[in-house]
């Protein structure tokens, strides 16, 4: 696996991502946007993720996948 330092660029409701050691390496990252934008409300609210599951009636562990940048949740 390789490993590259990435720039993360606020752009509207998304990432702009850039690689500096790959410049034609472009991409928009719209989930990611999403697991961060979700977790900063929570954060801004004082809720935990035992009580994020609680109100939507889900397992812990799927709350724990939920905000794994790597994880491919969906966005609907």
């Amino acid at each position: 696996m390789f490993d590259y330092p990435v720039t993360l660029t606020p752009d509207g409701d998304t990432l702009l991502v850039t690689f500096a050691d790959v410049p034609e390496a472009i991409t928009f990252s719209a989930l990611e946007s999403a697991k961060l934008g979700q977790y900063q409300a929570m954060t801004e609210q004082g809720v935990r993720k035992a009580e994020l599951a609680r109100r939507l009636g889900w397992h812990v562990p799927q709350v724990d996948r939920r905000f794994e940048l790597p994880h491919a949740s969906k966005l609907d």
